[in-house]
């Protein structure tokens, strides 16, 4: 499968923290964030009708007793997450200017040889 790991990266972050998603959890407005960003939240804001506002879509939510749901594509997503880069952008580039250089070595050495 070919992808920009950077684009793929940046959909498994938190947009209220901007790290690593660690127990993502599905709001009622569809966005995700961290189970310890809700909290952090919850405390920020000392409201005590376990309630709180997204930062994203300005809304209140309500709590469940149970919680929010766990984002089980975005886990899978996290423990399936690739160790190597194949064919991103960044390794094609570097494969270019490579190529480059060496063109321009092997140019330079002809013309030291041919002196």
């Amino acid at each position: 499968m070919f992808y920009e790991e950077t684009v793929v990266a940046e959909h498994l972050k938190c947009k209220r923290c901007y790290i690593k998603f660690d127990d993502p959890r599905i709001l009622p407005c569809g966005k995700t964030v961290c189970q310890s960003c809700i909290q952090e939240i919850l405390e920020s804001e000392n409201k005590n009708d376990n309630s709180f506002t997204c930062s994203m879509c300005q809304k209140s939510h309500i709590i469940p007793e149970d919680g929010f749901p766990i984002n089980e594509l975005i886990e899978a997503l996290l423990k399936n997450q690739p160790v190597e880069v194949y064919r991103s952008a960044m390794v094609e580039s570097l494969k270019l200017n490579l190529t480059a250089i060496e063109v321009k070595t092997t140019h330079f050495e002809n013309q030291l040889t041919n002196r």
